[in-house]
């Protein structure tokens, strides 16, 4: 009789699965900005790994029904940990907007990405800063609250 109540003691033990890491957590895709304090969520994003002669790259790619959209490349095998964004150096975001058929690209041009974690396919991270008209380098777009979180 003593076996038996501490056999129903142990096997009715509660597992605690806290642990936001492990592989029964619930992947939600996740990515929004504020471009010029207008709050931007896109109708669609995706992932893709580019191998390059020089650099392998994940570039993340968002897009809205209004013409606008947002790449970020980030290195392959980028680690955790805050990056600075400008023209010249990856990570960084690219902002575009279709105007008349034409597409306007904005380059970050100052600012700070940081990832939060690229572990198991799935990378996340947070965003702020500007981005420059690429034609005339004077127009500039401020980014704020930028988040991602997606698979590659």
């Amino acid at each position: 009789m003593v076996t038996m109540g501490i056999f129903l003691l142990f096997s009715c033990a509660k597992k605690n699965n806290s642990n936001p890491n492990t592989s029964n957590t619930l992947y939600v895709p996740k990515f929004s900005a504020t471009i010029d304090g207008v709050n931007w969520i896109p109708d669609s994003m995706s992932s893709s790994i580019s191998d390059t002669l020089s650099s392998k790259l994940i570039e993340i790619s968002a897009y809205k029904s209004d013409g606008t959209g947002i790449q970020i490349p980030l290195p392959y095998g980028i680690a955790p940990g805050a990056y600075r964004m400008s023209e010249t150096y990856n990570p960084g975001v690219i902002y575009h907007n279709t105007v008349n058929g034409l597409r306007w690209y904005y380059i970050s041009s100052s600012g700070k990405l940081v990832v939060t974690s690229n572990s198991n396919n799935v990378v996340a991270g947070t965003f702020n800063g500007y981005v420059t008209y690429t034609f005339n380098g004077n127009d500039s777009l401020s980014v704020t609250n930028g988040v991602f979180n997606i698979k590659y």
